[in-house]
């Protein structure tokens, strides 16, 4: 399991895909649970529900891969840091 997150967590697509499982799919199933005990859920609001979470999943990916996982492949490549002279 270490192997797959480690490719993963290597690339942006492996980073958007990596926080798309371990995020956006159990937020949306959490969403329409509660919807649906609610006695509030639809089928639109239930589109709605998924399409949120697969866009915030998406946005969390890419935030990850900038802000955290880019920088430290390349500090640890022996690359120079993005932003520093």
């Amino acid at each position: 399991m270490i192997r797959y997150l480690k490719k993963a967590s290597s690339s942006l697509v492996g980073n958007i895909l990596l926080s798309e499982v371990l995020f956006s799919i159990p937020l949306s199933v959490l969403g329409l649970i509660l919807n649906s005990n609610q006695g509030t859920l639809s089928l639109v609001w239930g589109v709605w529900i998924i399409s949120i979470c697969a866009v915030g999943g998406v946005a969390m990916g890419v935030l990850l891969w900038f802000t955290i996982a880019k920088p430290l492949l390349d500090r640890q490549r022996g690359g120079k840091p993005r932003g520093r002279d």
